[in-house]
């Protein structure tokens, strides 16, 4: 269906994201997995998919 119409935006996940990150660093967790998440999102954002929903996944990593 291609759908890409935003549900949760991209800027919104990394805001939280780092958020996580930063909580997991006071409390001195390693939350590794959320960092390399982190990094996919903001590689997201970077090639223009910030304003778009999580849906943009899809549409980024398809791309041919």
């Amino acid at each position: 269906k291609e759908d890409y119409n935003p549900g949760f935006y991209i800027h919104h996940f990394i805001k939280d994201l780092k958020l996580v990150c930063e909580e997991a660093e006071n409390a001195k967790l390693d939350l590794s997995v959320v960092k390399d998440v982190l990094s996919k999102y903001e590689y997201l954002a970077l090639n223009g998919y910030s304003s778009l929903g999580t849906q943009a996944l899809i549409k980024a990593y398809t791309k041919d």
